[in-house]
């Protein structure tokens, strides 16, 4: 399980067992007594978060300023703490320094989770009512296509895919499904299509064993 998270470039640190109580003292020195990032209101910080995104959007082209302002902050005091840096204005200074900060804040902004037919409303709704009505409204000899636009690590896909394999049985009606992603590594897991079986804990053993290759 380390070697896969190395592997997917979602760590911080990589550290003999030895060294990582001491590394964890040290970031939740970081951390006020109520768990959690300190908070500030101050204009001046407010400005220097925006300058923060800024470089992320000159670096990765992604526009950060709709996304829930809170959760940014947070993950960006959280990256603060991991480097002992106190103050917005330093760390904005030490962001522009460093190519591979910039990458790992992306990274943290995108917060890659999902998992096997995460929503169950939603996707008891679209198995049950709207792909049956796509497939019946589709001239069978037509490619129905579907498009996932955060797909993350690929399990929403995934799900999607089953959804329709399950409804369409031995009919010739093919499906074309694209996934896409902000984030290189979720991309890079979800196009490999190998899953944990934590990963897949979700997923009735019945669903699981009618979608594994025979």
């Amino acid at each position: 399980m380390p070697q896969r998270a190395v592997e997917a470039g979602v760590v911080d640190f990589i550290l003999p067992p030895q060294e990582i109580p001491q590394k964890l003292v040290e970031i939740t020195r970081g951390i006020d007594r109520k768990g959690g990032y300190p908070q500030t209101s101050s204009e001046q910080d407010q400005a220097i978060f925006s300058q923060l995104l800024s470089v992320l959007h000159a670096r990765k082209g992604t526009d950060f300023t709709y996304y829930k302002q809170t959760t940014i902050q947070r993950r960006i005091r959280r990256r603060m703490a991991i480097h002992k840096i106190k103050a917005p204005a330093d760390y904005l200074t030490y962001l522009r320094q460093d190519k591979l900060e910039q990458d790992a804040l992306y990274q943290d902004l995108l917060i890659s989770v999902t998992t096997f037919f995460r929503d169950t409303n939603t996707f008891e709704t679209l198995c049950d009512t709207v792909f049956p009505l796509i497939i019946k409204n589709k001239p069978a000899e037509e490619l129905i296509r579907v498009w996932i636009a955060g797909c993350s690590t690929g399990q929403e896909a995934f799900s999607m895919a089953i959804c329709f394999s399950e409804l369409l049985g031995d009919s010739q009606q093919r499906v074309q499904l694209f996934a896409t992603d902000l984030s290189e590594p979720a991309i890079a897991k979800a196009r490999a299509g190998m899953y944990t079986a934590n990963e897949v804990k979700g997923v009735p053993s019945q669903r699981l064993q009618q979608s594994l290759p025979k």
